[in-house]
């Protein structure tokens, strides 16, 4: 997924639309994304629910990543 989309973009997107965040699954890309996985030879047997729990976990890294969790962890604690 790193190379599908930049991290500013994914923190705005989740799985299913939970916390005014935008929903991925039903795009056009979720699609792509289940199929291009699908034709993976070692992944071939997995489902779309298996897919969608993967990126899900992805999404929910997404805060994480590119040093939003040493940021968080330097802040203040708020009053």
């Amino acid at each position: 997924m790193d190379s599908v989309m930049v991290n500013d973009l994914a923190k705005k997107f989740n799985m299913f639309g939970r916390f005014e965040k935008t929903p991925f699954a039903g795009t056009n890309m979720m699609e792509v994304v289940y199929r291009a996985v699908k034709r993976n030879g070692q992944f071939s047997g997995v489902t779309q629910c298996e897919v969608e729990r993967a990126l899900g976990r992805w999404f929910t890294g997404s805060r994480d990543r590119e040093g939003g969790r040493k940021r968080r962890q330097a802040a203040p604690p708020a009053k």
